[in-house]
């Protein structure tokens, strides 16, 4: 099957719900990812061509992302979204009245992106220059699909703050994925391999098990509601649901510049809601730091999950590994 870029109209639309249109599709008969560039430009699916999707999505979701007044609004339908970060900086993003830094601003969460570049295997999407509360912010997210693996590009095209303040926390590019609920995940160690397991001063998850190689294995099973671990990590890797024996791997690349300066752990996180949430998932984090910031993530598909950490490329375990 020769690499095909598609734009979902009647046929998926009726197949999943209005949900789907305008859906971007990049296939080469191997993996297949499905790009929503009315939400963010989200991506809702990855996988293998006929297989299942590797991350979660709300089975419940509607296109109703968008409030009274047209404006975008926040909705958890699942898929990899970038966040602009840092959250303390939220609260900042919204409008004078904003009281919480909680949701995310809808305008980078859900607000549409515009579509440069659609092609066989390239999409390339871009947002506005959008200024909100006292910040002027932009992003770029482009997709290339390639023989065996997709890669994603987020750059925050500008993250300025319009007055004189001090800003204390880094600006950061923030990719969320959300993946079905999961017994395991590993993770491979970057830097000083620094790593945050409690919260509110209290272990939210069992200590790792080491795989070796700079491998680390989660039990999520064990994992608190609303577990949180932040990690000096480059890589993420959970097994499919779907029975096959077949992992995700999330792997994270980006300048030194934009890595320099994690005060704490923070370059790689896991999340779960945890097993008892009326809708259960979790996620895989990448963070990447600087005004400009940019990471680039590539997702597989790989078998043998024994095998996992010799299917990838061993990075060197020290502080100066800074990609």
């Amino acid at each position: 099957m020769r690499p095909e870029v598609i734009i979902l109209a009647a046929t998926l639309a009726m197949r999943c719900g209005a949900f789907a249109a305008g859906t971007l599709v990049l296939d080469n008969g191997t993996l297949r990812a499905e790009v929503m560039p009315s939400c963010g430009g989200r991506l809702m699916r990855f996988g293998r061509t006929g297989g299942a999707n590797a991350l979660w999505r709300d089975p419940d979701a509607t296109t109703n992302i968008v409030d009274a007044a047209g404006r975008p609004r926040w909705v958890n339908i699942g898929g990899e979204k970038t966040w602009v970060g840092a959250m303390s900086l939220w609260k900042g993003f919204k409008d004078k009245s904003a009281v919480s830094f909680w949701p995310p601003p809808a305008w980078f969460d859900s607000a549409p992106l515009e579509v440069v570049r659609a092609d066989a295997t390239n999409i390339l999407l871009r947002s506005a220059d959008h200024a909100s509360g006292d910040w002027t912010v932009s992003l770029e997210r482009e997709f290339t699909l390639c023989d065996d693996r997709l890669i994603l590009r987020e750059t925050l095209g500008s993250c300025q703050k319009m007055t004189s303040a001090v800003i204390d926390d880094p600006r950061r590019v923030w990719s969320v994925t959300q993946i079905p609920l999961v017994s395991k995940v590993v993770g491979r160690l970057w830097g000083e391999g620094r790593m945050v397991l409690d919260r509110k001063g209290k272990p939210c998850f069992p200590e790792p098990r080491s795989l070796g190689g700079g491998w680390i294995e989660l039990d999520m099973s064990a994992a608190w509601r609303d577990a949180r671990l932040d990690f000096d990590g480059d890589a993420l890797a959970a097994p499919l649901t779907d029975g096959s024996g077949e992992w995700l791997v999330i792997e994270q690349t980006a300048p030194a510049r934009c890595l320099g300066a994690f005060g704490a752990p923070s370059r790689a996180m896991v999340f779960t809601t945890g097993q008892d949430a009326p809708k259960p998932y979790i996620e895989l984090e990448f963070v990447a730091l600087g005004p400009d910031a940019e990471q680039t993530l590539t997702l597989r598909i790989v078998k043998d999950a024994p095998q996992l950490p010799n299917s990838l490329t061993p990075q060197p375990f020290s502080h100066d590994n800074q990609n």
